[in-house]
């Protein structure tokens, strides 16, 4: 099975049980035995920033905050005996509360990356959709003239194809390339060309 179902204890942090099969290996070089040994150091096989704080201390904290709110992301785990980490995919939920209504255990999946790579043009698409929302903000920030700018910037459009396309002027499209350069800190076209497929915009 290419996926690792596992228990964490929240306080204090460690691995509390982890099913065994290849894929524990596979992923961290330990089997699930070796793992369960050293439960309260497993952590320090992920570099401490950012991967530890947005996958350890962040949601350690939003979960006992909030029993109900579910947990995922990405995190790379040192590999015994390799000098590369394992890129690990993961969701996490409340397993268990203390008698006071406290979390104390949490069920987490976890999934190499390496097992989603068979359906490559898909994962393209999803890159985008991940651009997306990582940079929503900074998107929802532009006005639609200038998203409209930026998408046909991205598509290799001059200054005179944008401004006939939009039916504006091409000193208003150089006004737009303005707020564009500032609000996205780029420096030319062939940067917001580059900053337009970065941020996910279609």
């Amino acid at each position: 099975m290419n996926a690792t179902a596992y228990l964490l204890q929240i306080e204090p942090y460690r691995v509390s049980w982890v099913k065994d099969n290849d894929h524990v290996e596979r992923i961290t070089g330990f089997t699930a035995a070796q793992i369960m040994d050293q439960g309260d150091q497993i952590t320090s096989l992920l570099p401490r920033l950012p991967d530890f704080d947005e996958s350890v201390l962040v949601p350690t904290e939003e979960i006992r905050k909030n029993p109900d709110v579910n947990w995922g992301g990405v995190f790379r785990i040192k590999k015994q005996g390799a000098e590369a980490y394992s890129w690990v995919i993961y969701s996490s939920g409340i397993f268990e509360l203390t008698p006071e209504g406290v979390p104390d255990k949490l069920a987490c999946i976890g999934i190499s990356l390496d097992d989603i790579l068979h359906t490559p043009e898909t994962l393209k698409v999803c890159q985008q959709y991940i651009n997306h929302k990582i940079n929503q903000e900074k998107i929802e920030s532009l006005s639609d003239r200038q998203r409209e700018v930026l998408q046909l910037i991205q598509r290799g459009a001059t200054r005179k194809d944008i401004a006939k396309q939009l039916g504006i002027s091409i000193y208003t499209v150089e006004d737009h390339k303005r707020a564009l350069y500032k609000n996205l800190d780029c420096k030319n076209m062939p940067e917001l060309s580059a900053k337009a497929a970065e941020i996910g915009l279609n």
